[in-house]
């Protein structure tokens, strides 16, 4: 914290004028992200919700963090349920992310359209063309803001498809991925 300026260290601000919602988002908007779908139950029917706020947390235990909007359709159903799935999307998956990112949620069954697969450890939905897929349990939520930030214990996983790139959101849009040559440790 050394090179920090007093003002900061100190917990006040040098900014002059407020931030505003539109230009944090596309500040934001360049940092290049994956897409995954979430999926949950309400009571019997399974819902889901494209996301690109999903990271990893812990390998002890084994935690991710995803961040729901708390005016989504999807926020209350998920924290009721306390287990979700989420499914790694590979670049062929576009439409499955705009379908999910719209109204999904109001058809009787949304993953009709989609393959699939029931997680044999939560029972929610994980998509049959994703690279991965994890079940988890919800064991932590916390407010962030106009989110939630919910964290779960992964109870299952699969990587499904090794051979397939990611699906990469950049500045609202999907990019093609650069790439990257990869030695027996990761990139090279």
């Amino acid at each position: 914290m050394g090179g920090l300026p007093p003002e900061i260290r100190a917990g006040t601000s040098a900014v002059r004028a407020p931030l505003q919602a539109g230009e944090f988002r596309q500040a934001v908007g360049r940092f290049a992200t994956g897409v995954t779908v979430l999926s949950t139950l309400a009571g019997e029917r399974h819902l889901g919700m494209t996301a690109n706020s999903f990271v990893s947390v812990s390998l002890d235990p084994l935690l991710v963090l995803a961040s729901v909007r708390r005016d989504a359709r999807f926020h209350d159903p998920l924290l009721a349920a306390g287990v979700w799935g989420v499914s790694v999307l590979a670049a062929d998956m576009s439409e499955a992310s705009r379908f999910f990112a719209k109204r999904a949620h109001d058809l009787p069954d949304p993953f009709a359209r989609w393959a699939h697969a029931i997680g044999p450890e939560t029972g929610v939905v994980l998509l049959d063309g994703a690279l991965s897929v994890f079940e988890c349990r919800t064991v932590a939520t916390h407010p962030g803001g106009d989110h939630t930030l919910v964290i779960g214990e992964v109870v299952f996983l699969d990587r499904r498809h090794e051979d397939a790139g990611p699906l990469v959101f950049y500045q609202g849009d999907y990019v093609e991925p650069v790439a990257v040559r990869t030695g027996p440790n990761g990139p090279a």
